[in-house]
């Protein structure tokens, strides 16, 4: 009698930091998001315009607009790659690949939606 041996695949040693993210993605982001957020007005508290600290002016509207949009960019992509693209409440996966090929992709120029 032959006996058939089964492996099973080795779970992914992932660090405690990315399985909390992939266990809760939502608080994750929210959490890392506030904590971002307080970080990015540092520069433009301690600037000339701000409280005088460091000589150097920033532009408040510029700075700020672009720690927020990248800020966040890059955070929702990190999330999304640390749970490895899934959401365990979502059934269709949309991982970091995915996203970025999507991006890259152009609408239809005659796009009939609104017909």
């Amino acid at each position: 009698m032959g006996r058939t041996e089964q492996r099973e695949s080795a779970p992914p040693l992932y660090s405690p930091l990315r399985r909390l993210v992939a266990n809760h993605p939502m608080v994750a982001f929210l959490v890392i998001a506030f904590g971002f957020g307080w970080i990015s007005l540092i520069p433009i508290l301690l600037a000339e315009n701000g409280f005088g600290v460091l000589s150097i002016e920033l532009p408040l509207t510029v700075v700020q607009t672009l720690a927020t949009v990248l800020g966040l960019a890059l955070l929702a992509f990190l999330v999304t790659a640390a749970t490895g693209g899934t959401c365990p409440h979502v059934s269709s996966p949309a991982g970091s690949w995915t996203i970025t090929h999507r991006s890259r992709r152009s609408p239809p120029l005659h796009s009939n939606t609104f017909s």
